[in-house]
């Protein structure tokens, strides 16, 4: 008699952000390892995705997959290829849909970027792509000069709540190790939004 095969309970998290925000970087931050390349030389590319698949994230039997989306660097995209990005994001979402649909969405963003582009890229794939549906956190990159890195969010949230980005969660981080303790905390926070409310799909 064959053996059932064993469900496995997989949450899908879809860190989507400009290009050079730290996406992969982040990635590496979530695993605790190296298994992004980092320091991309692309300059400019539509919507693709690569996944990465974290089976003992946390203590427990859930696997986490996590799509890291390649970023558009400029929004303003010619309407060719804000077209093909659009397919090709259509084509992650059923993907997702095959396999128990997005529980997270993760707008990985560097210090200092335009409020317009983060505005941009927050529209596509929140609102246009996954109507609101989806639960979002911001987590902000590039803080290790930051004394304390969530002060960032403190001196910017009425910023990003005029252009009218407004999330369910925040983590203000580093992903340098060499950051000793504000790269510990980093993984600590960035993981307690990972293990959040995630339990809404499309």
């Amino acid at each position: 008699m064959a053996k059932k095969k064993s469900v496995i309970h997989a949450k899908n998290i879809v860190i989507f952000g400009a290009m050079g925000a730290g996406k992969s970087s982040l990635i590496n931050l979530i695993a605790d390892e190296n298994i992004a390349q980092t320091g991309s030389n692309l300059k400019r590319c539509t919507l693709t995705w690569t996944k990465y698949t974290l089976p003992k994230l946390f203590d427990d039997d859930m696997q986490h997959n996590v799509f890291d989306t390649m970023g558009i660097e400029n929004p303003e995209l010619e309407p060719e290829e804000y077209h093909r990005s659009i397919k090709n994001a259509s084509r992650l979402l059923r993907e997702l849909d095959a396999c128990g649909g997005t529980n997270l969405l993760i707008y990985c963003v560097q210090k200092g970027r335009d409020s317009g582009a983060l505005r941009s890229n927050y529209q596509l794939f929140h609102e246009v792509l996954y109507r609101r549906r989806v639960p979002i956190v911001m987590v902000v990159t590039c803080l290790e000069d930051e004394r304390i890195m969530e002060e960032w969010w403190t001196r910017n949230r009425a910023s990003l709540e005029t252009s009218q980005i407004v999330v369910e969660g925040h983590a203000c981080v580093t992903t340098l190790r060499n950051e000793d303790e504000k790269y510990k905390a980093s993984r600590e926070v960035l993981l307690r939004q990972c293990q959040g409310d995630g339990n809404m799909k499309r």
